[in-house]
């Protein structure tokens, strides 16, 4: 007799094997072979899915169709959520969702919306943005840190071309950005650990 925790509650006399494999699936004009997870009964031959096996299904589907609107996936939300150190409460908290959403983002349990998705594209390529929505959501410790990044970041580009504030053009870097201006003042009043100091 099959073990009572993988008997078939068909049949209740086989005991249920986990299959791997994939499925065809088609979303809007575009055909991908998704991963499907089932069992099968050794007795009756049916085939099934358990809670956790339905949920693993639910999530390959909605990832393809993440790829498929061009939208980030899962993984790339928790790429870009690790990469700034982040929490999945403190990325709700700058980022906006809820306090579950970047879970249910990042396990594709949900598909973030289109405005979402730019946002978090933005930041993946502007850490400043990032610090200043971090302010702004009162993350203080994670605005300063992302502050040094962004103007590390800053100076390394420009390192070759700024000279005494002004690029070869005579383009005058400190006077076009006020929030240049402020962080050079407060660095040099050593208030870089105080955000507001340079978004003003």
């Amino acid at each position: 007799m099959a073990n009572i925790e993988n008997r078939c509650p068909i049949c209740e006399e086989g005991e249920l094997t986990a299959h791997n494999s994939f499925e065809e699936q088609d979303y809007r004009g575009q055909t991908g072979n998704i991963p499907f997870v089932y069992s099968e009964c050794a007795a009756c031959g049916s085939e099934q899915a358990s809670t956790a096996q339905a949920r693993a299904n639910k999530r390959a589907m909605l990832a393809f169709k993440k790829d498929v609107d061009g939208l980030l996936t899962g993984q790339e939300i928790k790429a870009l959520r690790r990469r700034y150190n982040l929490t999945q409460a403190q990325a709700a908290s700058i980022f906006g969702g809820g306090p579950v959403a970047f879970s249910k983002y990042e396990s594709d349990d949900v598909m973030q919306s289109e405005p979402m998705d730019n946002l978090l594209r933005v930041a993946s390529q502007i850490p400043y943005a990032v610090a200043w929505l971090a302010q702004r959501a009162g993350e203080q410790t994670v605005a300063t840190n992302l502050l040094r990044e962004s103007f590390s970041v800053l100076r390394t580009q420009i390192s070759k071309q700024y000279v005494s504030g002004h690029f070869s053009d005579g383009f005058n870097l400190k006077r076009s950005n006020p929030s240049v201006m402020r962080y050079e003042q407060a660095s040099a009043a050593n208030d870089i650990e105080y955000p507001e100091a340079v978004f003003g």
